[in-house]
């Protein structure tokens, strides 16, 4: 499991993170917080929508390949 902080500038992020998700093939979950209240896919747009995108978000992806994760949402990553 590959964890990594993201943070997304508008909705136009939104919409290529979820792009991103849906072409990796590991699972990929968000997180609103480090104590983990809201967890959810991470390909759901009205999921990210209903989160405080003013700050940073928990990502998580069922991998243990950092590199690739690193490679794949580089644009996101904090």
């Amino acid at each position: 499991m590959v964890e990594r902080s993201i943070r997304f500038r508008s909705f136009r992020d939104v919409e290529c993170f979820v792009r991103e998700v849906d072409m990796v093939p590991y699972r990929v979950e968000l997180c609103s917080n480090q104590e983990e209240s809201f967890v959810f896919r991470a390909s759901s747009v009205i999921g990210i929508c209903s989160m405080d995108l003013s700050r940073p978000v928990l990502m998580r992806a069922d991998t243990d390949d950092a590199g690739r994760v690193q490679r794949d949402f580089a644009p996101y990553l904090e």
